[in-house]
């Protein structure tokens, strides 16, 4: 069980790194695909490492005869500086609210500009602005505009698809989780109920009468375990006299 255990814990850290990878690629897409996004969202480091990055791979694929303002490379640089001052001028916003009281998320992922569909803003996140990206990047990468941005704009809608895919349905596991602990407690409720006869004079009830939650394969132990139950959970008599030490 201990070893089951382990390896459950194992395969969360792994997905969780997983979403962490692909979050890091499609976040400089993130920034300027949204609004409003939360001031620790917004990291600085991440923004600034995010356009190191393009701005070196210009650099590597800038060729020496040719101008970098005349280059294909141009728009890595532009890109970079685009998401990275968004970034930052959302930060001050955020800050600014932050001061004001202004009450907003700090992780917020903010609001698509495409939030005018009449879409949830869920669909919105997981479709619509990865399609929007990938039709771009595609654009870039077959008319030879520029190919790496292209490349790396498809690779960016795909993360961004799994990412948010990802969050849905963590988020859809958190409100289930809330929802099972509230029917376990009524159904706990009616067992207590339920199984207040003596051994022999319960029978076990079906499925379709727990909600889906088995009740164990002994109606005879579910009464002891009831009863232990409902003796850990009652209060004291009132005749029972307690005596300071």
């Amino acid at each position: 069980m201990q070893m089951q255990q382990q390896q459950g814990t194992t395969i969360a850290q792994k997905i969780e790194i997983g979403a962490n990878i692909v979050y890091t690629i499609a976040f400089p897409v993130m920034v300027l695909l949204r609004r409003r996004l939360g001031y620790r969202f917004i990291s600085q480091p991440r923004l600034i490492i995010s356009a190191l990055f393009f701005w070196i791979a210009a650099i590597f694929t800038v060729s020496p005869a040719t101008p970098l303002a005349s280059s294909n490379a141009f728009l890595l640089v532009l890109f970079a500086l685009a998401f990275l001052i968004w970034g930052f001028v959302q930060r001050a916003l955020r800050w600014r609210d932050i001061k004001q009281g202004v009450p907003w998320h700090s992780r917020s992922r903010g609001i698509s500009w495409f939030a005018f569909l009449p879409l949830n803003d869920s669909s919105v996140k997981r479709f619509v602005d990865p399609a929007v990206v990938l039709v771009v990047g595609g654009l870039f990468a077959l008319t030879g505009v520029q190919r790496l941005l292209g490349i790396y704009l498809m690779v960016a809608a795909l993360c961004l698809f799994a990412f948010e895919s990802y969050d849905y349905e963590r988020s859809i596991n958190m409100m289930l989780d809330q929802l099972d602990n509230l029917v376990d407690s009524e159904v706990m409720g009616e067992n207590m109920e339920y199984y207040h006869g003596g051994p022999g004079q319960v029978k076990q009830r079906s499925l379709d009468e727990t909600a889906g939650i088995p009740t164990g394969i002994s109606p005879d132990l579910e009464v002891q375990i009831q009863r232990r139950r409902t003796r850990a959970t009652a209060p004291p008599p009132d005749n029972m006299v307690t005596t300071a030490p």
